[in-house]
């Protein structure tokens, strides 16, 4: 699945693609079998939340953007072409942030102006950007992409069976 979501986002127009994991994932199989152009990042405190992958990226982004797109690795559904409508409506207006709306809901991924980058390191937790959004929701651009995006994520190894369950459906016709 972080092959395939990391996958997405080098075939997009994302000038750069910084990839946090855990220091398990970094020694382990992943790095030996991922070789995709990535720089790869170390959460050295997973267990304290989004929160901290989120700043570790941060970090290594430095300071020549326009704006940051933080995914998520466990969104398999999501497509080179999702990431770049994101990315043509944030430049259009690089001030704003943009976020995706599947069935009313707001979803991810989400771009995050360079602005909003001190907001995001001071966050707390496992809640990713939530609190950025809800402190400007009048600086937010929403696209809704329910007719082409299912934003369907993997947290527990029941929705990982219900994700193995419907691609052995869809590939067996039913």
């Amino acid at each position: 699945m972080l092959t395939r979501v990391v996958g997405a986002a080098v075939e997009s127009d994302l000038d750069h693609v910084i990839l946090v994991t855990g220091p398990d994932l970094l020694s382990g199989h992943i790095e030996e079998s991922m070789y995709l152009p990535v720089t790869r990042v170390e959460n050295p405190f997973p267990e304290r939340g989004m929160s901290s992958s989120i700043r570790a990226g941060i970090k290594a982004v430095g300071g020549d953007v326009a704006g940051v797109m933080i995914m998520l690795a466990d969104q398999p559904w999501i497509t080179p072409g999702i990431i770049n409508l994101l990315l043509e409506e944030f430049r259009r207006d690089s001030d704003k942030i943009v976020a995706p709306a599947v069935r009313g809901r707001r979803t991810t991924p989400v771009v995050f102006p360079y602005w909003a980058l001190r907001d995001l390191e001071k966050t707390e937790g496992d809640v990713g950007g939530r609190n950025v959004l809800n402190r400007y929701p009048q600086r937010i651009v929403t696209l809704d992409m329910t007719a082409f995006y299912d934003d369907t994520d993997i947290d527990t190894p029941e929705d990982l069976q219900r994700l193995l369950d419907r691609n052995s459906d869809k590939q067996s016709g039913k």
